[in-house]
């Protein structure tokens, strides 16, 4: 249609198929299919742009000159990203496997599901901090408090009825119910 067309063309080292919109310039190789024999790679471009959009190499690595959509499921083994990474949805790893965070060779902070238990091991230097106002520990249905630690106002531990049992405040300790202990000293009022 009009100046649109196809070129196939090789100057020796280099075979070109060239998608074109126009009879001039750039609109000459809008599109580009490159094969170079001297490194082994085949190479797309497009709008003209002087780097290759996807190159794939001779040992069979691909490159991806900028954003990668993918929709449906993909599988991929050993990934590396650099920069940042953004899901759409939850990330599902298997049991036994980690995420690892930190610079040490096996992490510095982890995060696991083994067959049975759940983990976070700090095992870094430094502590591992839990930023927050207020902390609410709950049970696995998330419908019962276990623990509650409040800025400002001090940590209330519940029994298994959701009745405070024992909680600090600005003056101290409150218990409420049948304090039982093997001994006891208590100094004060």
């Amino acid at each position: 249609q009009g100046s649109r067309g196809l070129t196939v063309n090789s100057d020796g080292t280099t075979g070109r198929i060239l998608f074109a919109d126009g009879p001039t310039g750039d609109d000459r190789k809008r599109g580009e299919i490159t094969y170079d024999h001297s490194s082994d790679s085949l190479n797309f471009y497009t709008n003209a742009f002087g780097t290759p959009r996807i190159s794939i190499k001779q040992g069979g690595n691909v490159e991806i000159d900028r954003n990668l959509d993918v929709d449906g499921h993909t599988y991929l083994d050993n990934v590396n990203i650099s920069g940042v990474t953004t899901f759409a949805s939850e990330i599902n790893l298997p049991g036994n496997v980690q995420i690892q965070l930190g610079d040490a060779a096996n992490g510095d902070l982890k995060i696991y599901h083994d067959t049975n238990d759940s983990y976070i091991q700090d095992v870094g230097t430094g502590q591992l901090r839990f930023l927050s106002n207020d902390y609410v520990f709950y049970n696995a249905g998330g419908n019962e408090n276990l623990l509650r630690i409040t800025e400002n106002t001090g940590v209330s531990l519940y029994d298994g009825a959701d009745t405070v049992r024992l909680a600090t405040n600005d003056s101290g300790v409150v218990v409420t119910g049948i304090l039982t202990a093997s001994s006891a000293n208590f100094t004060g009022n």
